[in-house]
């Protein structure tokens, strides 16, 4: 938990706050069983074990119930309703993927995998004035992924 109150030191103002990212180094041994798997940004919020609680965020990982052993982009603004992007860049079993979320100060929001754009993405941008925080979030799917390791985490100011 990088901390939910908008004095953390990982919480960011859209609009005030310079651009910052997220950026996590991770594997998987067995990628269609994290359904999901994401990091992100979401509006700063009480936590929730249900992503999809939070009304805002802007993640990229797994779902096996969108695109099993695909990349996949989940967005929610305003609570509209969550919007599941496959990528369509595969992630292998056993394989790192980096996976950095990237918002600019105006609140825009673009990936990388592996340091490199998905071949598929989704526009997102967070509304001026909100308030968010990373987030890390994994649950195992129908198939048991096996190992998760985290390899390396990095966030703070572009």
């Amino acid at each position: 938990n990088f901390g939910i109150l908008a004095n953390s030191k990982y919480a960011y103002t859209i609009g005030t706050s310079s651009a910052f990212y997220i950026e996590l180094s991770v594997n998987a041994a067995d990628v269609g069983g994290l359904d999901p798997f994401l990091v992100g940004f979401r509006k700063n919020a009480a936590n929730n074990g249900t992503y999809t609680a939070y009304t805002d965020f802007a993640s990229i990982g797994a779902r096996a119930t969108t695109a099993a052993d695909v990349v996949v982009i989940s967005t929610d603004l305003n609570n509209a309703g969550e919007v599941y992007t496959n990528t369509t860049d595969a992630w292998t079993d056993g394989q790192t993927k980096t996976f950095k979320v990237l918002v600019s100060a105006a609140g825009v929001v673009t990936y990388t995998i592996n340091g490199a754009a998905p071949t598929a993405t989704a526009a997102f941008t967070f509304d001026a004035g909100d308030v968010v925080v990373p987030f890390i979030h994994h649950v195992f799917g129908a198939t048991t992924p096996g190992a998760i390791n985290w390899v390396s985490l990095k966030i703070g100011y572009q």
